[in-house]
């Protein structure tokens, strides 16, 4: 009898394991799809944080040309400088976007150069130049959440 009540425990046990490890399974399938869904809205919102900033930038390259009434470069590179600091925020340190990271972070490093100088040539080519790295740090959000969508294997 006790050799009965030891083998039914026993397979109550495995099977009890067994139960356990399959809803583990299932909660790392949730989380790991929680954080590739969190992923893709923070490249997205990344992207439309970029599309601010290239905004904004257009206005400064409008006030660099030409004295305009409004706001003032200054407060235009402020806003700027919010959009960069709110999408760097969204992107990991050493995560799989480092690249976007980085594109952004050379984006600032023209934004610094334009606040630095007083050459008004300098000041459009460092415009020009932010222009261009945010608009491909766009792209590249873009381009990222479509490969996400699609199943890329590289990301």
């Amino acid at each position: 009898m006790a050799l009965i009540i030891t083998i039914g425990g026993t397979v109550l046990t495995a099977i009890g394991t067994v139960v356990t490890l399959w809803q583990a399974s299932k909660v790392k399938a949730y989380r790991d799809q929680i954080a590739f869904d969190l992923r893709k809205i923070h490249l997205s919102e990344v992207g439309e944080l970029l599309r601010r900033a290239q905004d904004e930038g257009r206005k400064l390259l409008s006030q660099v040309q030409q004295l305009n009434r409004g706001k003032s470069m200054i407060s235009i590179a402020d806003d700027i400088q919010s959009y960069i600091d709110k999408s760097l925020n969204l992107l990991h340190l050493n995560g799989p976007d480092t690249d976007i990271r980085n594109q952004i972070i050379a984006s600032q490093e023209k934004l610094r150069n334009f606040q630095s100088t007083h050459d008004v040539s300098k000041k459009r080519r460092f415009v020009s130049d932010m222009h261009t790295l945010i608009q491909d740090s766009i792209s590249m959000c873009k381009e990222r959440i479509s490969n996400l969508e699609y199943g890329d294997k590289n990301d």
